[in-house]
């Protein structure tokens, strides 16, 4: 498996954007606002928000993205190694299937796919 991705949740996202970018260099894709903005690093996203991506309980700022082939058995594997499920599995309304599963030390990993066809409007 690889990382796909990172979440991380910020009190400024506007200000860690400008940060990240000047600093590392990394690419802004599309829009900044005060919710979220997104970050290549050329290897992979660095997402920023000020609450995480979906509702969940308040996590430790950081979030792991890891695509996988099967996002319900993954889940299912991270609860069986003591994991506790937060959010899914379920599909997003930005085309992805996903289970977010808080491990030891409040790690958060998000199990994640992109959905085969992805959502259309008003689906």
């Amino acid at each position: 498996m690889a990382v796909h991705s990172l979440s991380v949740i910020v009190d400024d996202v506007p200000a860690a954007a400008a940060f990240l970018q000047a600093v590392m260099g990394w690419r802004i894709v599309g829009e900044v606002d005060d919710g979220f903005a997104e970050l290549d690093t050329g290897d992979a996203s660095v997402m920023l928000s000020a609450t995480g991506p979906v509702p969940m309980p308040q996590v430790g700022g950081v979030i792991l993205h890891d695509v996988v082939e099967e996002v319900d058995a993954a889940a299912a594997r991270a609860t069986a190694a003591g994991g506790v499920l937060l959010y899914g599995p379920v599909d997003m309304d930005f085309g992805m299937r996903s289970a977010l599963v808080q491990g030891p030390h409040g790690l958060v990993l998000d199990l994640c796919r992109p959905v085969d066809p992805p959502p259309g409007p008003g689906a």
